[in-house]
């Protein structure tokens, strides 16, 4: 009976093919659910089945004299994938164009490698490519390849103890004013505001003295009138913690 330490090894390369399986379930899903398809992908894709099949009739893109040769056949292939999505693209869609798109892509790839398995000097590599890579998979590459695949932009709100840093060599005057109203905007009731302020210790004194300044020239009155600076706070609880 073949005890678990033995098959172990198989364990990372089961991982990171569930990881990649997922991943790609995840995308055909939001392809689907939004319509969404990347066009411009598959006809990248039906281009180098173009390059790939001139390489199959002798045509080598890095020889100068091939060069016409080898983008006439990605730009016939490319002209030919166009036209059969723009005539296969209906009002009434019986397939979906996005998976119609899809299958193209896929099928397109697949068939570049069937061509370039048949040569010589790509043999080794594609197989390196198709199966080495996930063999020889480690426990760090998994986790950065489940990690990568997910990340999302985002815009981070930071709260209200967002914090302000001066350093000595910089302009005081200006610095301890704009970190003055970053705190005292809207009467501090802005979620950004800078309620921590970071002083290099040579300026400490200094940034102090300005934004005690600044502070002592607070007028508390009715926001109605022109000569308040500093009206009511939201509720009683903040006017309390304050």
């Amino acid at each position: 009976m073949i005890g678990i330490g033995e098959i172990g090894w198989m364990l990372g390369p089961l991982v990171i093919c569930l990881v990649i399986a997922g991943i790609h379930g995840y995308l055909g899903l939001h392809v689907l659910a939004r319509k969404v398809i990347f066009v411009d992908l598959a006809m990248a894709q039906i281009a180098a089945l173009g390059a790939t099949y001139a390489y199959l009739l002798g045509y080598d893109a890095r020889l100068p004299e091939d060069d016409l040769m080898v983008y006439s056949f990605s730009l016939g292939f490319t002209v030919v994938g166009a036209a059969v999505f723009a005539l296969t693209r209906m009002r009434h869609e019986k397939v979906a164009q996005e998976a119609f798109i899809g299958i193209t892509y896929v099928s397109a790839a697949a068939i570049a490698m069937l061509i370039l398995s048949k040569s010589t000097g790509e043999g080794e590599h594609l197989k390196q490519m198709l199966v080495g890579n996930v063999l020889l998979v480690t426990w760090p590459e998994i986790m950065k390849t489940a990690a990568e695949s997910n990340l999302k932009r985002v815009t981070l709100e930071l709260g209200g103890k967002s914090p302000n840093i001066i350093f000595a060599d910089a302009d005081i005057e200006a610095a301890a004013r704009f970190a003055y109203d970053a705190l005292f905007f809207n009467m501090g009731q802005c979620c950004c505001a800078g309620s921590r302020l970071f002083v290099e210790e040579a300026a400490y004194e200094s940034v102090m003295d300005i934004v005690t300044r600044h502070a002592g020239k607070q007028v508390i009155g009715d926001p109605f009138d022109n000569a308040t600076t500093q009206g009511p706070q939201v509720s009683e609880e903040q006017f309390n913690t304050i």
